[in-house]
């Protein structure tokens, strides 16, 4: 499926100040407790995600990682099964494993940037850092923009409740 057809609307405001380097952090825009626990939650609760700790991050950060895709994986597991991952409370963002096209689109709507590594040429441009959510309309899009990575590494069509997953399932201001 082309992202054309993804319900996607801009970031209301610029991303945050963030640190260059091996393990990007925020320095700003840091999302509250809550926001951060229910959007790890939300990862986590996704059908058969597993959390785990890894090496190559910010100590603390969640790994979630889908061991027994159920479906065609879009992209090579480059990660060993992990599609992403969440920074701690003092920096609150995610890195995520998208299509190349998501990846962009994210970008340019200014919900992610790509990961330092990416712009190293370390990595493909499949890497972004999604930028914490601020408020209740954009942890509804951040939630729908990690069940697309999720989706992308070969992840269940549906939740538990039998709700489609993704961005094509649309959100809360998705015109009709």
């Amino acid at each position: 499926m082309s992202t054309d057809e993804f319900w996607l609307p801009p970031r209301r405001e610029p991303g945050p100040t963030v640190t260059t380097g091996d393990t990007p952090t925020g320095f700003d825009q840091i999302a509250s407790v809550e926001f951060q626990n229910r959007l790890r939650d939300h990862a986590l609760g996704l059908p058969g995600v597993r959390p785990g700790l890894i090496q190559d991050a910010v100590p603390e950060a969640v790994a979630f990682y889908l061991d027994e895709p159920v479906e065609d994986a879009l992209l090579p597991d480059f990660f060993g099964g992990k599609w992403g991952h969440i920074h701690p409370r003092y920096d609150s963002n995610l890195l995520l494993n998208v299509p190349a096209e998501l990846a962009k689109r994210l970008v340019d709507s200014g919900w992610a940037e790509y990961h330092p590594h990416v712009e190293l040429g370390q990595v493909p441009p499949l890497v972004v850092m999604l930028y914490a959510p601020r408020d209740e309309d954009e942890l509804a899009v951040c939630s729908l923009i990690v069940e697309e990575a999720y989706l992308a590494h070969g992840g269940a069509r549906h939740d538990s409740d039998g709700r489609p997953l993704g961005l094509a399932a649309g959100g809360p201001d998705r015109p009709s």
